[in-house]
């Protein structure tokens, strides 16, 4: 799975600044976002750039039951264009997901190692996403699936995909609702080297239960 887990602990006034939003209330620190769960999304409406809470495992509008959303947290960059699950949110329904840091394990032999991967700037920065609206009688889900890529060759030590981060000169291409297909390949790129950095945290992140900053603590494994 990836990209399966990841954090968000900047505060409002860094969410609004990053993204260039109206400002946000009820923002809290997460240290363990996990499947199924809410998540921030940042989206271009008809009044402008706005924030949205969804839930994170995309919900097609043509399906019949919500629970396929659990098995559409990620979407491949190389085929999103095409898969039905996601061509058409691809087209009309881009947005960024706000992101401190994700999390990725590495396969020893001796079991799987967790690691925090963050950017080596500081602060937060946008993943590439899709959202959805689905409805049935009076139900209504918005949900959101992450994009990935091939990993960078440093980030490649670790596991061979990575989420699509987004420029911040590439926000609003990214999230025009016009931009043709061949436009945003230009985005769907892995992030350069030197962008991020990681280290190996303990095996408490492992379970969505544990939401703390301990999460993103170094371990010495």
């Amino acid at each position: 799975m990836m990209c399966g887990r990841f954090m968000l602990n900047s505060d409002a006034a860094e969410i609004v600044a990053e993204f260039e939003i109206e400002p946000v209330a009820g923002v809290q620190p997460r240290y363990n976002i996990a499947p199924s769960q809410p998540v921030l999304i940042i989206r271009d409406e008809e009044h402008g750039r706005t924030a949205a809470e969804v839930r994170w495992g995309l919900i097609p509008s043509w399906s019949r039951n919500p629970k396929i959303g659990n098995r559409l947290i990620n979407a491949r960059s190389e085929t999103v264009a095409e898969k039905p699950a996601f061509r058409a949110a691809f087209r009309r329904r881009r947005c960024l997901v706000p992101a401190g840091g994700y999390y990725e394990w590495q396969a020893r032999p001796g079991g799987k190692q967790p690691y925090f991967i963050y950017a080596a700037a500081g602060g937060c920065f946008g993943i590439a996403g899709l959202w959805e609206r689905w409805q049935r009688d009076d139900q209504v889900i918005e949900s959101c699936t992450l994009l990935t890529c091939d990993a960078n060759r440093r980030l490649s030590e670790v596991h061979n995909r990575m989420p699509v981060v987004v420029r911040r000169d590439d926000y609003n291409l990214w999230l025009d609702a016009a931009a043709e297909p061949s436009v945003l390949a230009a985005v769907l790129k892995p992030a350069p080297d030197s962008s991020f950095d990681l280290h190996p945290v303990s095996k408490r992140v492992n379970s969505p239960r544990n939401d703390s900053i301990e999460c993103i603590e170094a371990d010495g494994a």
